[in-house]
């Protein structure tokens, strides 16, 4: 944690000789609070040896979300900061409650005519991260997470993880820019002999470079490389290589495809199996005057998943908007697969959906309602069933203080 807050100063103090620096910036405060209950059938995994993820039946929960967030603009950068602080207690097992905590950071510049730089930060500590993003109208989605994300309520392990990531773009011509930059992410376990060897503490250090090209107003191309160091408390380090080349196209205002694909490359730093494989991107989007639909599905070989080391992944997400003046409805299903690599003892397949409906009552107040479920087949004892339904209203000042 104190290496999140040591990043966090360093960012603040940039922030303020920034702001002495340039003209009259304006500063707004805004807040928010989430009250939140869900029935969810199966929160817990029982502590013993090995992962049991069998149904212990439905537990009645509520939460409680305050949460605070400070955007500074100015002629040339713009600054942010919030911060969640999350109470959640369960009516029949005391056993479940925690708190949670989540910060985020983002720092703009525009360092010159040509150069721009942002600094994106973000810290969270819980032992149910999914949970917080129930509160926020998303149902549990181990996919769209799963890469340092994996949700460890059922284990009763606090997790601490932190990303921050910095990133440049400079400007070639009307037509053409390059994106390059830099980042560094830890996820931190609570100590638990009975879970050694499937969840592990991990460290990523990650480097990447993207040249972009705009071919025409609909349509432009891309080609990056990137690479990764992977430190895992419990298996072997790895480091990891990939290259790719996209595709933007336009086919109307309402209609857009992006693809991209590349070799990727696994190197084992400790003896065990290299292995060679391809990343891969395709999504297409659709919006009407209502609606918005979209079907993406994304493959990442040598990718960490946060439980044992890394794996190759596909998963394939369908979703769908729909908005009735003040009355939003928004659907998604995906379905995953993860396989081993390396000395990664843990895959898992499984499918999972989610249907939230928000209502905006008045400016300040809104109201959702929703549900999702999960059914996850693996190894080592990762099969799961999971269903959840929640309630939840949201008081909202997105103007608290400004000056």
């Amino acid at each position: 944690m104190n290496r999140c807050f040591k990043l966090i100063l360093a960012i603040c103090v940039a922030f303020a000789w920034t702001a002495s620096a340039l003209a009259e910036r304006k500063v707004t405060v805004a807040g928010k609070i989430d009250f939140l209950s869900a029935a969810d059938s199966n929160p817990s995994i029982a502590d013993s040896g090995s992962l049991n993820l069998s149904d212990q039946g439905t537990t009645i929960g509520y939460s409680l979300f305050p949460s605070l967030s400070l955007l500074s603009t100015g002629p040339e950068s713009h600054f942010q900061v919030s911060y969640s602080l999350g109470f959640n207690r369960f009516d029949s097992r005391s056993d479940l409650s925690h708190e949670s905590h989540s910060l985020g950071v983002e720092f703009q510049s525009q360092l010159t005519g040509k150069l721009s730089m942002r600094l994106l930060d973000s810290f969270r500590k819980s032992p149910d991260f999914s949970s917080a993003s129930v509160a926020r109208g998303i149902g549990f989605d181990p996919a769209e997470g799963f890469f340092f994300e994996f949700d460890t309520v059922a284990v009763r392990r606090d997790s601490t993880a932190n990303t921050a990531v910095l990133t440049f773009d400079y400007t070639l011509n009307t037509y053409s820019s390059l994106t390059f930059g830099g980042g560094y992410s830890f996820r931190i376990f609570e100590d638990s002999p009975s879970f050694q060897g499937q969840l592990s503490d991990q460290n990523r250090i990650q480097s990447f470079i993207r040249y972009n090209r705009r071919l025409s107003s609909n349509t432009s191309w891309r080609l990056g490389v990137s690479a990764f160091h992977y430190d895992f408390k419990d298996f072997e380090n790895v480091r990891t290589f990939d290259a790719n080349i996209g595709l933007n196209h336009d086919f109307s205002p309402r209609l857009s495809l992006s693809l991209s694909a590349g070799p990727s490359f696994v190197d084992a730093l400790q003896g065990g199996q290299d292995g060679e494989g391809y990343n891969a991107q395709a999504t297409l989007s659709k919006t009407l005057d209502r609606d918005m639909v979209s079907i993406s599905y994304q493959r990442r070989s040598g990718a960490s998943t946060g439980a044992g080391s890394v794996s190759d992944t596909h998963q394939l997400t369908l979703r769908y908007r729909r908005v009735w003046g003040r009355l939003t409805l928004d659907a998604r299903a995906r379905a995953y697969d993860t396989s081993q690599q390396v000395d990664n003892p843990i895959s898992t397949q499984g499918f999972s959906a989610g249907l939230t409906a928000s209502w905006s009552i008045s400016e300040h107040w809104f109201f959702s309602l929703g549900g999702s479920l999960l059914n996850q087949e693996g190894n080592a004892g990762f099969d799961l069933e999971r269903n959840r339904v929640f309630i939840a209203m949201r008081y909202s000042l997105p103007n608290l203080w400004r000056f």
